[in-house]
């Protein structure tokens, strides 16, 4: 994340992406998950509206609310434990 942003809904975070491809919405959602932890941890529960993806190369921009980035905290942790096993 590079920047949190003062929305009217609160606060929200700026995920850039570059050398990578094009995520899909599913993959930036996954994206934003651990984004969204670290910020309701800085700045108070209830405080964070959610998670800006852009893809720098194309321009494509997508908003993550913050109920789906949390709701990938469970897939996002066996996808990790996949690979630390």
């Amino acid at each position: 994340m590079d920047v949190v942003l003062l929305d009217d809904e609160g606060y929200v975070g700026r995920y850039l992406l570059w050398d990578v491809p094009i995520p899909s919405i599913e993959e930036a959602t996954l994206l934003a998950g651990p984004i969204v932890v670290a910020m309701e941890d800085e700045l108070g529960a209830g405080r964070v509206a959610g998670v800006e993806v852009w893809h720098l190369r194309t321009r494509a921009q997508f908003f993550v609310p913050y109920n789906d980035a949390q709701g990938t905290l469970d897939e996002l942790e066996r996808v990790v434990a996949r690979y630390i096993d």
